[in-house]
């Protein structure tokens, strides 16, 4: 299921667009659609394959053959173009809080900035402050985002981790006993790396909202990066990043597969299940489109 790497390319395109200085119709345009499809409650390639891309809302001609450039070829002509006439790091630079495409414009234009070390290094010597718009107070919430972004970047051992993974499932249990089953880390918690940069937790749940809304009040929240339905993200104790996801039942073992398995093993899990007819994803194991497999994580093992 592509459905979130399809939300992340138009997301940056946007970002690119703005970066470039187009004009806002066009970019909210991109913004819609991603934000289109990350509510889309079934597969963006079924979509696609079936010819019902024209039927979801706010999906333009443009947009529309867009996605199915990257469906076909998994890649944008145009991004490409956009992207390599942007800092080669615009996409790091922009995920720091008040540091925007129009900043990153301004900042790339005027003082070369193309890199995280090129940014601390204009805040650092007080030239940023020298731009239109970049007055003290905007200066010094960019370089507080920097630190931010640094630390939290930054990878922690696996015995604080599982530290932070009993913490998060704690608090849950106390303030949301009752509506969820299992719980479980994955990621590269659960296959005990010997470090880590993010933490990764499932819950299973058929209505994520109120558990993740529990998640995202727990102590040492410094701040709430995301809270939908499905998937809360939250940095605690000003350092350390926390996604929760809430996955079905039918849904959960296939879902700590995925998200526990490296890179390299879950292609190679495809590979095996595509050669033997089957499917496998986040959402479990599947044989001519109907699901033979996924509530629990041998499943899919068993299946293959």
């Amino acid at each position: 299921m592509k459905n979130g790497a399809v939300v992340d390319i138009l997301e940056k395109f946007a970002n690119l667009l703005e970066f470039k200085g187009e004009n806002l119709f066009k970019i909210n345009a991109y913004r819609r659609a991603a934000r289109t499809i990350a509510e889309l409650g079934e597969d963006i390639e079924k979509v696609w394959q079936e010819g019902r891309l024209d039927q979801l809302p706010g999906i333009g001609d443009a947009i529309r053959e867009k996605v199915n450039q990257f469906l076909l070829e998994g890649r944008i002509r145009q991004f490409d173009e956009l992207a390599a006439a942007a800092p080669r790091e615009i996409f790091d630079l922009l995920s720091i809080q008040h540091f925007g495409p129009k900043t990153a414009a301004l900042a790339f234009k005027e003082l070369g900035v193309e890199t995280v070390a090129d940014l601390r290094r204009v805040l650092e010597d007080g030239s940023l402050s020298t731009l239109p718009g970049m007055g003290p107070k905007k200066c010094e919430n960019i370089l507080k985002s920097l630190k931010l972004h640094e630390s939290s970047s930054s990878q922690i051992s696996i015995g604080l981790a599982a530290d932070l993974v009993a913490r998060v499932m704690d608090h849950l249990e106390k303030t949301a006993s009752g509506r969820f089953g299992r719980l479980s880390a994955a990621g590269s918690v659960r296959r005990y790396k010997e470090t880590v940069h993010d933490i990764d937790i499932l819950v299973e749940a058929e209505d994520g909202r109120e558990i993740i809304s529990a998640f995202a009040q727990m102590d040492g929240v410094t701040r709430v990066l995301g809270a939908g339905a499905t998937k809360g993200s939250i940095l605690l104790d000003d350092r350390f990043q926390v996604d929760l996801r809430a996955v079905p039942s039918e849904s959960f073992g296939a879902a700590l597969q995925y998200f526990t398995g490296s890179q390299e093993h879950n292609v190679h899990l495809r590979e095996i299940a595509k050669k033997a007819g089957y499917k496998v994803n986040e959402y479990g194991i599947f044989h001519d489109d109907q699901r033979v497999g996924g509530q629990f994580e041998e499943d899919i093992y068993h299946v293959l």
